[in-house]
């Protein structure tokens, strides 16, 4: 059982010195070549105050040739509203696959940093020295971010935004950083905690309740 645990935190150890040796790459590598690459967050979403669980993918598209070859990637979500709080991150993705499908170092959960208004994710990989092709068109998915609103939140649309490199970047199995063209944030619009549409279960309760009412009034004023 020891050498299971310590080996373990062995691999660990290693995951972490990988994931920090790219976040270094991507600050003095010579970029690797590529033309139009676009990590765009998933269209805006429509969530209730008080509610939690909700998710959307970070995407990310070739807009345009050639294949471009990556290994490894890191991002960061921001935003402003202490409404919103970011919670995970994960391979659950719906809009696309994930980026590296069952060969994810991290899976289910890939390596989350930090939490609540200000998320940071990475993963690699997992076969040492080696890289998936992202062909020219094709668009995949770097995770699936999973969000809660707040239970005071008013009616509101919040901005979420993606950090400019070096906090988001790709890099090549050679540790060399793949240049993004386009970042693109997204919105999530709440509907404030005044105006939630009670559930059909307490609409049903409250007519009910109103002939019930009318009837024990009409009993107080019969002569006794």
């Amino acid at each position: 059982m020891k050498a299971k645990a310590s080996f373990r935190r062995m691999n660990l150890r290693l995951a972490i010195l990988l994931v920090a040796g790219i976040a270094a790459s991507l600050l003095c590598c010579a970029p690797a070549r590529a033309d139009l690459l676009t990590l765009s967050l998933q269209s805006p979403l429509t969530v209730n105050a008080g509610t939690s669980g909700h998710g959307f993918d970070v995407l990310l598209t070739n807009a345009s040739g050639p294949a471009v070859f990556i290994a490894g990637f890191t991002f960061e979500i921001l935003t402003a509203s202490p409404d919103i709080t970011f919670t995970d991150a994960n391979t659950a993705t719906v809009l696309a696959s994930y980026i590296f499908g069952g060969n994810s170092l991290f899976c289910p959960t890939i390596m989350v940093t930090n939490t609540g208004q200000d998320l940071s994710a990475s993963d690699l990989f997992s076969i040492p020295v080696s890289d998936i092709s992202l062909g020219s068109g094709a668009t995949v998915a770097l995770g699936y971010i999973l969000f809660d609103v707040s239970s005071l939140a008013p009616s509101e649309t919040v901005a979420i935004t993606l950090a400019a490199f070096p906090a988001t970047g790709l890099s090549d199995s050679q540790l060399n950083n793949i240049p993004i063209s386009t970042l693109s944030g997204s919105q999530i619009n709440i509907v404030g905690s005044a105006n939630v549409i009670p559930e059909p279960s307490s609409l049903i309760l409250l007519l009910t309740g109103v002939p019930l009412v009318w009837v024990v009034r009409k009993l107080q004023l019969l002569p006794r």
